[in-house]
């Protein structure tokens, strides 16, 4: 074949990979692990896609607004989950073009970089893990792929300066926009590659203007929408804050898989460059440069987050970890580049066929509708009240509502965040005291005088006429004004 014959061929394999394993990903991962979190994404495309998530002043709603045009629940939701596990193994592609780069091979490395390292981590990452990072949350991912597409483009595209700026601007405003902690990775990445280059270059000073100035301006338009501030620091517990950070990194990997493939890793590289030592010093690259850079991020991440006052409110939840779980998975991809860029076929072959083989067998099943998933079958047996008003627990509340979605019926949360949808709640209230004198709410897993609390928190003036009870865990409540 002709090199751009097997180009080509190697951009469909990618494609091809990638889209496997993200719906793989999906079809194994989500079943058992989708939660309130991300269903309500689903609810806010459906309802009211507002400049940010639900409650808050951050987070842009930039994958509800990417669905809002599918009006049925379920495809919507689905989309939804499908763009968030393209995004997390797309920003893994990106991982790998930027470590064949660093470490000076040719373009026919990322392809088996790409597919081990996507495979090493389906095999490594526990199935919690998988589902927070890959699919749970895409403020994380698909920030971190936009910000990843943004420095790519800037660094190594071909094209025009002018139109380089025109492509990587809007990522980079974008990708903080919906999480604004990416200004973390991109202002560091343009200093680090200044440092590196010994030079201050115009490519890299444009990138540091663009980040800081939508830093900044987020933070403007993040002001006018609310309060809530997610900077505070807290040092009065730091030691055990950080401990806990690591460990609730570390609960999701497997532990014992990864040491037995760093330790061969390790092996088989000590031998390529024993091998090799007789051909004289090896090349500089940035590849050792780019993992004491990552290395520092990793540790800089769990030390910064580990003081945050909002992070600590959250039980130091791993989510808010997972950009430091990301830097692990460049590192490993320079690790990968490095090992498959000295290997011969047959090695390569080897280590990368293995791993896809495992990583296949691993997530390969059946896929289940959407009423088979676990938190829609903990629902399922719940009443829906005639006004179709929930309220309570959380992690019960939205499910049921995005169940009632999916039927084709009317439901509204009342639950934490159900005052981003205000408006169409009050107009829906309205509408039942005029058709009926009261609305019904249904009370799930809380006392009745807490779902009356949530009611009021967005009908204000609402009062209780009756409650009764109608399940083990729920209470029918009639309200009027």
């Amino acid at each position: 074949m002709t090199p751009r014959q097997t180009a080509t061929t190697q951009a469909i394999v990618i494609a091809g990979w990638l889209l496997a394993v993200s719906t793989l990903t999906i079809i194994r991962f989500a079943p058992p692990n989708l939660n309130a979190d991300v269903i309500l994404n689903g609810v806010m495309s459906l309802q009211n896609v507002t400049l940010y998530y639900w409650g808050q002043n951050r987070l842009l709603n930039l994958l509800p607004f990417t669905a809002m045009w599918v009006e049925d629940a379920g495809l919507n939701l689905g989309l939804q989950i499908g763009i968030a596990s393209a995004s997390f193994f797309g920003l893994l592609l990106f991982l790998a073009m930027f470590a064949r780069r660093a470490v000076g091979g040719d373009r026919s490395l990322v392809l088996p970089v790409f597919v081990a390292l996507s495979s090493l981590y389906l095999v490594v990452v526990r199935p919690e893990g998988i589902h927070q990072s890959a699919l749970g949350h895409h403020e994380h991912s698909l920030a971190a792929l936009m910000a990843a597409a943004a420095v790519y483009i800037a660094w190594f595209s071909g094209v025009r300066a002018w139109l380089r700026a025109a492509l990587a601007t809007p990522l980079v405003v974008l990708a903080i926009g919906l999480n604004p902690a990416m200004a973390l990775a991109l202002g560091p990445a343009a200093l680090g590659a200044m440092l590196y280059r010994r030079r201050i270059d115009r490519t890299d000073a444009a990138l540091l203007a663009v980040t800081v100035a939508s830093f900044c301006g987020w933070t403007y338009v993040s002001s006018l929408h609310g309060a809530s501030s997610y900077g505070a620091l807290d040092f009065s517990r730091y030691p055990a804050q950080v401990l806990a950070a690591a460990g609730g990194l570390a609960s999701l990997v497997n532990l014992p898989l990864l040491a037995a493939a760093l330790a061969g890793g390790i092996a088989i590289r000590v031998v390529q460059r024993l091998s090799t030592a007789a051909a004289g010093p090896v090349p500089r690259s940035a590849a050792g440069y780019a993992s004491a850079f990552l290395l520092l991020f990793f540790i800089g991440w769990i030390l910064f987050f580990s003081a945050n006052a909002w992070v600590q409110a959250n039980a130091m939840h791993a989510r808010y970890f997972i950009p430091a779980g990301f830097a692990l998975l460049a590192m490993a991809a320079l690790g990968l580049a490095a090992l498959l860029r000295d290997a011969r076929p047959w090695l390569r072959a080897a280590i990368v066929l293995p791993l896809a083989v495992a990583a296949i067998g691993l997530t390969a099943t059946r896929p289940v509708p959407f009423e088979q998933y676990a938190v829609f079958r903990t629902v399922g047996s719940l009443p829906r009240p005639e006004s179709g008003f929930y309220a309570g627990d959380y992690w019960r509340v939205w499910p049921t509502v995005f169940r009632d979605l999916m039927a084709g019926e009317t439901a509204f949360g009342l639950t934490t965040r159900g005052e981003g949808n205000r408006k169409a709640v009050l107009r829906h209230v309205r509408a039942e005291i005029d058709r009926t004198g009261a609305f019904s709410v249904l009370c799930i897993r809380q006392p009745v005088e807490t779902c009356v609390a949530q009611v009021r928190e967005i009908v204000t003036r609402s009062r209780l006429k009756e409650a009764s009870k109608v399940s083990e865990e729920a209470d029918l409540l009639t309200m009027t004004r």
